[in-house]
Parts: structure tokens; sequence; C-alpha cells
């Protein structure tokens, strides 16, 4: 293509973004300017801009015709495409992880028949705290008084993209059930490290985060008069994410393992969209009337990813929420989680687990997600637009 037609740089625009596309944000381009003084490199210099726009790695070095510019710039070209190579390499080891081998419980088998494991010395239980960030974790009691173990049953009843379910209780010194069924939760596989601090702390760290996330989206519809229900008795719907704990133990040959326990959610489990482009069903299920018109329930949770987009200037999207919606009474409430973070390279460096698609999640929401009047009373401009208004951030 010609380096001055307006039409050829489109196309040089268009295939760097079918690169990006297929090789997610794994993707480097440093362009160097050789050349004297005022010649022109605008062609080159789009390119990379085209590219750090995009969220990648993109840079335009002017060499002139100093030999000694000239080999840095090719050095630091280097030095930053082998960190790309490396971090693909890394990917790719990720995934050729060996999944355990289990046996899926059927919903059918009584109670009685189910096989169980017990354990019930050296059992602790652990809560997440970030404010302590060099050991985030703090011991507390369990759950139920004159709990002292668990049991949990051998074959999961469930499972996601990381982790398998099982069905979990607190036990006495008797190995009696104490209290409520509850869900344990680990890794799908051999290679995951299953003590808290190596790979419950990833989750727990991201269903934190989407906690206050939740916290401030509430409030910012609380405070929006286009959101306020038109029949004073109704309340809108509120988010929460479920409050996990892990419980650390000595396994039989032992090694020091922990499980991931939350509540065990009553009533339909919904996976309400994802960090792949899924989106449920849009336009179904119950209503209610605010003053900006009529709204379903489930409107709120797909705008509360778009919320949190907005709210952290574009850095973070959360999505994959899933759980139950309990609409007994006037107060429908949705109960979340294992949600995912996707994070935006200018986010930095920190990265939410294996779930956080990056840049990919970023487009493949933006492709499926549908504006409604939620995300006109909370003021959101459309999806992938920049912040062009003013957004209600719940402070």
């Amino acid at each position: 293509p010609s380096d001055i037609s307006r039409q050829d740089s489109k196309s040089r625009d268009n295939i760097l973004q079918d690169i990006f596309v297929s090789v997610s944000s794994n993707i480097s381009l440093h362009a160097i300017g050789v050349g004297a003084s005022g010649a022109d490199f605008t062609a080159l210099e789009k390119m990379a801009a085209s590219v750090s726009e995009l969220g990648a790695d993109g840079s335009f070095t002017f060499c002139g015709l100093s030999i000694a510019t000239m080999s840095a710039a090719l050095s630091s070209a280097s030095s930053k495409l082998t960190t790309t190579r490396t971090e693909m390499l890394s990917v790719n080891r990720d995934s050729k992880r060996e999944e355990k081998k289990v046996n899926m419980r059927s919903r059918s088998i009584p109670n009685a028949e189910r096989n169980v494991k017990r354990n019930i010395k050296g059992v602790s239980r652990w809560s997440y705290t970030p404010v302590n960030r060099d050991y985030p974790w703090k011991q507390i009691e369990f759950k139920n008084n004159g709990s002292c173990g668990f049991d949990i049953e051998v074959d999961p009843f469930g499972f996601g993209a990381e982790r398998l379910a099982y069905l979990f209780h607190e036990v006495d010194e008797d190995e009696r059930r104490v209290g409520k069924s509850m869900v344990a939760k680990e890794s799908r596989y051999l290679q995951e490290e299953e003590t808290r601090m190596k790979f419950h702390q990833g989750f727990c760290r991201t269903q934190t985060r989407a906690s206050l996330f939740a916290e401030k989206f509430n409030h910012a519809v609380e405070k929006t008069p286009g959101l306020w229900p038109n029949d004073k008795e109704m309340k809108n719907p509120t988010i929460s994410f479920l409050e996990g704990s892990v419980y650390e133990y000595l396994a039989e040959d032992g090694k020091l393992c922990g499980l991931l326990v939350e509540k065990l959610l009553q009533g339909k489990f919904t996976k309400f969209n994802s960090n792949n482009g899924y989106v449920h069903k849009l336009n179904v299920g119950r209503t209610i009337d605010l003053q900006v018109g009529e709204v379903y329930l489930t409107d709120f949770v797909q705008d509360f990813s778009h919320w949190v987009y907005f709210s952290t200037d574009q850095k973070l999207l959360l999505c994959d929420l899933q759980g139950v919606l309990n609409e007994e009474g006037r107060h429908p409430k949705f109960e979340l989680t294992d949600p995912a973070i996707c994070s935006k390279p200018e986010y930095g460096s920190e990265r939410f687990g294996n779930s956080d698609m990056k840049l990919r999640g970023f487009r493949t929401f933006g492709r499926s997600h549908k504006c409604n009047l939620v995300c006109i009373g909370l003021g959101l401009p459309s999806f992938g637009t920049r912040k062009n208004r003013t957004v209600n951030n719940g402070r």
C-alpha cells in the first residue's frame, strides 16, 4: 500500500485490527524510522499509534542517521518482543493444563447414597482481608457452634471454567453435621496449587472487588431519580456477591490444602452474562415500572457490567455474572458468585486470574451488550465510546 493514500491507510488499520482480534493483546509493533532529519515517517507513526489505541504494545522511534540511536532502538524492540513471546508461551502452557478425572454426581441420587469424606483433624477457617496486602488472611471461627471439621461429597455436582463445586457441611467432633448445606469449590486442574495463598486468593480478590462495585452500583441506582419506582412500595433489585471463606486442612498425603466455601444458593441458578460475550436471553421475566419507563429486573445485572466499565474510566469490566434472583416480597435481590474482571493494560500489572480475558473480554461484551432504560437513567454512554457525559458512579 501507498504511504500517503487515505484508502491504503484505512486498509492498514483494518489489517492490524484483524491481527489483533486473532491474537488478542499478544501483538507488538515497534517501528523505527531511519533517515535524514525531516524525513516523513507518518505512516509508521500512525501504525504504531493504531496498535496502542487497540490496547497492545506499539511504539515508533526516529533514529535519524545515528548508529548508536538505531542500536538502542533495536535493543529495546528486541526486549519487548521477547517479553511478548514469553507471555504467549505462558498462555500456551496454561491452555494445556490437565483436568482432574471426576464423576459428576446426579441430582437424582438420594442423600443417603452419596459418598462423602470427612476431615476433623487440623481444620481451620480463614477469611480474606485485603487491607493487609502482605498477608491478607485472618483465621476465624467455624460458622456453626460446636463445629471442628467438615464433610464433603466425593463427586462434584457442578463445575465452571476453573473450578468444581461440591456439597459441603461443617461437622462436630462426633462427625455429625452442623448447620446448613454449603458449597465447596476447588480447581478443575491437577497442576493448580490448592492452598489458600496460591489458588483461592485470586478468586477471593476478584469477588471482594466485585462486592465493592455492587455496593456503589446499588447506591448509584438508589440516588438516581429516573430509576425510582413509580409505586413507592416497590424497590429496585439490589446486587450482592457471596462472601466466602477458606477451610484449610491436611490431605491424606500430608499436603496442606484448602477449599473455598460459600453459601448454597437456593432457586434457579442463571448465568446472566460471561467473559466470552454470552448474554442470557433479554426481555423476559418480571418487570418494574420506573420513572424512565418499564424495565426488566435482569436489565440491572446487564447494566451493572456497563456501569463498572465507565465508573473505572473504561479500565475494568466486571462480567461472568451468575447466581440467583430472589423475587420474594417487594425487594428483589440478585445473589451472585464467581464473577470475572477483565482489565486493560493501562490498569497496571494486576491480573484477575485466568478468567481475566483482557481486551478480548471488552470486545466480546461490547458486541453483545444492548443498552436499555437503566443505562440511560445512569447516564452511561454507549459501550465502546469515550466517556462523554456524567455517569453516576455511586459516590
